[in-house]
């Protein structure tokens, strides 16, 4: 006897979508892509206001401060290829 087996995700090209992944694609998408404008605003403003303070570090901070800002601009460059056309 085979065990039976419920597949929970979808591949596509050798990437896995698992249901999760799949329903916040859609949550994204929705509505002219509006939560996923939300999302990439709510990146942007981080960056601008991670820089808005920077001038009040000190030296160690500051380094701290752009790996944070190098880190949310690849996420946001990222995510941003999730919208759909």
């Amino acid at each position: 006897m085979k065990n039976s087996e419920t597949k929970h995700h979808v591949e596509i090209e050798g990437v896995i979508l698992t249901e999760k992944a799949i329903r916040q694609l859609k949550a994204f998408q929705d509505g002219n892509n509006e939560d996923l404008k939300f999302q990439l605003e709510n990146i942007s403003n981080a960056i601008c206001y991670i820089a808005s303070r920077m001038y009040t570090m000190e030296d160690e901070e500051l380094k701290d401060a752009a790996m944070v800002i190098s880190n949310l601009s690849c996420v946001r460059d990222n995510i941003i290829n999730l919208k759909k056309p």
